[in-house]
């Protein structure tokens, strides 16, 4: 009797420090104390899955094949890298850190799953979401509220709240991506997915995010011709009362200059301009390079040598007036980075991708929902894509039944 209720206590405990674990890793963009990098994403969540996962190995764990192929192709990259590019510290460490924080923080929240239970974990993302959604509310009120411990907060006149993050659109993301987990779990969760688009358009105010989020809800809810116009009605009905109520917010003012004048709102905003120059360069020069790769080191000057060829007409040029957007190497989307620094050799991330998804039900509509978010804003090292990555390859689905 006492081993059995030292057994209990064991396993309670350990779902205890799991738990930690879940709530930790998906708080990216905290730097305690001060403590942390430049970068949004901190490195907290990928140092402690590589803690979990070496003390899974030391127990004598064996490592799932797709995460050791995944590894092994990493470390193969690696070594070709510093062999045809070079190695430079900084920059190599910083330019691998993406292609390792997935690697390990999937393996990691598996670990997670397997000694919480699909009820446990779904729990713990309810109050995650919880949790963000309730700090995007307050500070609706008081924009100032709960931005400790981090630096870059993006805080101008007409934007929608942080949250926890350090953007709105970054905001917007960890909602959808919990929203979307929640779904894997438990397919009554739609709710989750229908408050992120509510929130995202009146809280987070992210244009990005409400494509997204509109897009996925057609993607997941669509099984027929009738239910995909029924979600598009709804979703435009709500921009439509988010342009009456807010029309003089930074949101408000994109999508209005959207639908005027696409082209030119690609100019005139800065942030928009950005996004589109971090995926339509790398795949034109994906295919100028015939699929070769560039590796970790020539963004920089091949984004200058682009804009000035085929992009002057738009002004985006001036970006170089910002060093934080074009010197910071950094591409600031999942396609864009894959095609330009792995070229042809980035068919193995989307093959794990795909083996991801593969055991669900509807694992063709989550691929194409990873295949648009890869588009723009989502990165490699989020930690909430990685959680949505590991619950989708570890989770059995099951038939959905009205609650």
């Amino acid at each position: 009797m006492p081993s059995i209720i030292q057994h209990n206590d064991n396993r309670n405990l350990t779902k205890i420090l799991f738990l930690i674990f879940i709530a930790i890793i998906t708080q990216p963009y905290l730097k305690p104390f001060g403590i942390g990098t430049e970068s949004d994403v901190q490195p907290i969540p990928l140092l402690l899955s590589i803690f979990v996962v070496g003390a899974s190995l030391f127990q004598k764990k064996r490592i799932d094949s797709l995460y050791f192929r995944s590894i092994v192709f990493i470390i193969t990259m690696m070594v070709l890298h510093t062999l045809f590019f070079g190695f430079d510290g900084y920059y190599f460490i910083r330019g691998f850190y993406g292609y390792i924080s997935i690697i390990f923080i999937t393996m990691a929240v598996n670990i997670a799953y397997e000694h919480l239970g699909p009820k446990s974990l779904e729990s713990c993302l309810k109050v995650i979401f919880s949790a963000w959604s309730i700090v995007g509310l307050i500070q609706v009120l008081d924009p100032q509220a709960f931005t400790f411990w981090r630096d870059k907060l993006i805080l101008t006149t007409g934007r929608g709240s942080l949250s926890l993050a350090t953007e709105p659109a970054y905001f917007s993301l960890a909602l959808i991506l919990t929203s979307l987990t929640l779904y894997i779990l438990n397919k009554n969760n739609t709710k989750y997915i229908l408050a992120t688009l509510v929130l995202t358009l009146f809280v987070a105010k992210s244009s990005v995010g409400v494509i997204y989020t509109a897009a996925i809800l057609g993607i997941l809810l669509s099984k027929k011709p009738l239910h995909f116009f029924i979600v598009c009605a709804l979703a435009l009905s709500l921009i439509a009362i988010f342009l009456v109520v807010f029309q003089d917010s930074r949101m408000g003012g994109i999508l209005i200059d959207f639908i005027r004048a696409p082209l030119l709102l690609a100019e005139r905003d800065q942030s928009f301009g950005l996004r589109v120059i971090n995926i339509v360069i790398p795949i034109k020069a994906f295919f100028d390079n015939f699929g070769l790769p560039y590796g970790l080191f020539q963004w920089t000057f091949v984004q200058y040598e682009y804009l000035i060829k085929y992009f002057s007409y738009f002004n985006w040029i001036n970006y170089i007036d910002r060093p934080e957007n074009l010197g910071s190497g950094r591409i600031l989307s999942i396609h864009g980075q894959l095609l330009f620094e792995l070229g042809v050799f980035s068919s193995a991330a989307y093959y794990f991708f795909w083996k991801s998804v593969k055991k669900q039900d509807i694992n063709l509509r989550l691929f194409i929902i990873i295949m648009l978010m890869a588009l723009n804003g989502l990165t490699l090292n989020n930690p909430f894509f990685s959680i949505f990555i590991a619950v989708a390859y570890s989770h059995k689905p099951t038939k959905f039944k009205m609650s």
